[in-house]
């Protein structure tokens, strides 16, 4: 029972921080909210080093996931007559923090990919929440900023999914 108390309080702990690192990234680029591309940052950074490790084995890095969401940005834009600035999404200005509410709010990527995380606790008995766990929920989008990003850098949802259990396994070692 302690063990299981000592996951759920870590588990806490480590949300909080990808909830608070996500909400920097999104201000950081000028967003309100954040969407589940911005907890795929915060992953990134998280201690465990798990989702960075996935990316590795992806191939990938932040920055290049930060350059094909930017490229999504301005495909999308693009097909509806709207051409944007080169380097107009990379280069967004800082704006402070809006005023805090009683409500954490994000994205509706951001909402579905928490969910998920919450969803799927019971299939994490015997370990803790882990950056890669980000991952695996981001695997199941693709209609969102991210998923549409991971299309754009040749990443399917089965190689994301593969990465990222492959990490948390090798983090179990």
């Amino acid at each position: 029972m302690f063990e299981s108390l000592k996951r759920r309080l870590s588990d806490v702990r480590t949300l909080t921080r990808l909830c608070t690192l996500a909400e920097e990234i999104a201000h950081q680029q000028g967003q309100s909210k954040p969407g589940s591309e911005h907890f795929i940052l915060a992953a990134l950074a998280l201690p465990d080093q798990t989702a960075a490790q996935a990316f590795t084995q992806l191939g990938i890095s932040a920055q290049r996931f930060q350059e094909a969401l930017a490229a999504q940005r301005s495909d999308a834009l693009a097909s509806v007559g709207v051409v944007a600035e080169t380097g107009g999404f990379t280069q967004l200005q800082s704006f402070p923090p809006p005023p805090t509410s009683v409500l954490y709010e994000t994205e509706p990527s951001g909402q579905a990919l928490v969910k998920h995380l919450a969803d799927t606790r019971k299939t994490r008995v015997g370990r803790f929440l882990l950056g890669a766990d980000v991952l695996l929920a981001a695997a199941q989008e693709r209609y969102t900023p991210a998923g549409r990003a991971f299309q754009k850098l040749g990443i399917s949802a089965g190689q994301l999914n593969e990465a990222a259990e492959k990490s948390i396994r090798l983090a179990g070692e």
